[in-house]
Order: C-alpha cells, then structure tokens, then sequence
C-alpha cells in the first residue's frame, strides 16, 4: 500500500510512536514489495557492429588472432615440451582457424601466418591485442609489403 496508506491504516486502531519510520523500515526490506514497487530492468545499450562485422566476406578474410596458454605435450617416453595454439578466428562467421607453435617469438608466429594465409588466403584485415610479438610481426610484414620485389606490375591496380 505504500506508507502513507499503512500508517493511517494501522493509526485507525493503534498509536506507535515513531510509526512512520518502522512502516519505512519493514517496507524496505520487504522482498515482494521491492518486486511490485520496484524499477523495471533497464537495459544497456548495445553499440552498433563494426563495420567489417556486418558486411558478406569470404570468412577469414577479417581475422582475429590470439595465442593461448601453453599446453605441455608428451614427445617421447617422458620429455614434456611446452607448445603454444595459435587462434585466428573469423569475426564475421565465427570460424577459426588453430595453429600449434613451440613458442611466441616472431618467427613462430610468422611460419603459423604463412602456414594460414597458404591454406585461408591473405586477409584483409588482422585484428589482434597488440601483443609485442604481433606488433613485430606486423612490422616486418609491412616492410615485405613496402619491398620492390613485392610490389605489383605496372598494369595491374
């Protein structure tokens, strides 16, 4: 009923002094009253998608690409070697792609990209979390790019 209305009710037949603040108290803690007397649930606001998210690609054209924890396989009878997995997933179509290096140094990451970009083709947008090994990759990738013996022929653009 809400103070107001028990307080008068309850005043018809009894005086409590300090009434007005014990009706405030039990009705705080009371649980169905929170739920009837409550807000409504309010929603977050969801961002829009990026752009690469909603348009129609080849999958694995825009890739994301992380490295998990290591992982210890058994080479042998009793050699345990640390190994490392190599994510690369598509935003668009939610495939991935998995590969097994032995460690995160440049050049692992660099034959795990060939070994993908040879099987997926090259795609046109890498997304990774800026991870010192992809940002070095990246660079060397860049200056292959940037190198005349890349380049393409003069006719085509």
């Amino acid at each position: 009923m809400g103070v107001n209305a028990t307080v008068a009710s309850v005043r018809q037949e009894f005086w409590i002094p300090q009434l007005r603040q014990l009706v405030k108290s039990v009705l705080h803690h009371c649980v169905i009253c929170k739920k009837v007397h409550g807000k409504q649930y309010r929603t977050n606001i969801i961002p829009p998608l990026p752009e690469f998210r909603v348009q129609r690609k080849q999958p694995l054209s825009v890739t994301g690409v992380v490295y998990t924890g290591a992982l210890w396989i058994k080479e042998g009878k009793q050699n345990l070697e640390r190994v490392y997995v190599i994510l690369f997933t598509c935003p668009i179509t939610r495939g991935i792609h998995l590969e097994v290096v032995r460690n995160q140094y440049d050049d692992s990451f660099l034959m795990a990209f060939r070994k993908f970009s040879s099987r997926e083709g090259f795609p046109s947008l890498m997304l990774s979390d800026n991870a010192t090994t992809f940002v070095a990759a990246s660079e060397y990738l860049k200056t292959m790019a940037d190198s005349p013996l890349f380049s393409k022929p003069s006719g085509e653009h």
